[in-house]
């Protein structure tokens, strides 16, 4: 995981160590570098210790589980994907559509490998600690495609641990469907799968309806509101991705 440079303007803590009672007690961490250097000067009989805090960068990989043009739900995930970058996130915006793989078929694995298109996907998926997924609703489930992509990048190459595309992950879903729910109940069975591989999936979602009226001619939702709370999806999986990189 890369990691920002200190400068500065860095978020900082600053550690006092008390001389005579050989102790040292921290001030919170709500302040850069340069701001503490002015602010808080050491007590007497104490010297003053700075200690840098360097977040991990959040990278993100934001796909939909549809490969149809102006498809709603790669509208979606791009707009999620802004609000994501507007929070400091790398993300990468990939479709579908390039990665082209056979339906899943255990016998083709044994003879033939995994597909090409598979292990370039499962490449960005190892690069990426958090996934952006937009995905129509099915008959009330997950999209074929999805599903059968979520099923090769799951099959370990040779010498890879079980599941390394997804142990560790975080994730946020979002959906559009031209029904009133929005996609909500293919969005139901997403997490479950997700959930079962090793992936923390974030409680809030967002399902968008009447998704035939919720763009303009130029792609952006034409609710500010809506538009808000897909952008502040993206921003909250960038946060959770920082946060349990800097765990790490």
């Amino acid at each position: 995981m890369k990691k920002t440079a200190a400068t500065s303007e860095s978020p900082a803590e600053v550690i006092y160590f008390n001389l005579e009672l050989g102790v040292g007690f921290r001030k919170p961490a709500d302040k850069t570098v340069k701001q503490l250097v002015k602010e808080s000067p050491p007590p007497s009989c104490c010297f003053i210790v700075f200690r840098t805090i360097i977040m991990p960068i959040a990278k993100i990989l934001a796909f939909s589980g549809s490969a149809r043009r102006h498809s709603y739900n790669q509208r979606l995930v791009e707009i999620a994907a802004s609000g994501a970058r507007n929070s400091g996130a790398v993300v990468t915006v990939i479709s579908l559509r390039d990665f082209p793989m056979p339906l899943f078929d255990e016998d083709l694995e044994r003879d033939q490998g995994l597909p090409e298109a598979t292990l370039r996907l499962k490449a960005l998926f190892q690069e990426h600690a958090g996934l952006l997924i937009a995905c129509p609703e099915y008959n009330s489930s997950i999209t074929p495609l999805l599903k059968n992509t979520l099923d090769w990048v799951s099959r370990p190459a040779p010498g890879e641990p079980s599941l390394v595309s997804f142990r560790g992950k975080s994730a946020a879903l979002l959906s559009g469907s031209p029904g009133a729910l929005g996609g909500l109940r293919g969005l139901v069975h997403v997490r479950a799968i997700l959930g079962n591989i090793g992936v923390v999936v974030l409680p809030d979602q967002v399902a968008v309806g009447t998704a035939h009226d919720a763009f303009d001619g130029a792609g952006s939702l034409v609710d500010p509101a809506i538009r808000s709370r897909v952008l502040t999806l993206g921003e909250q999986l960038a946060e959770l991705v920082r946060q349990r990189s800097a765990a790490v």
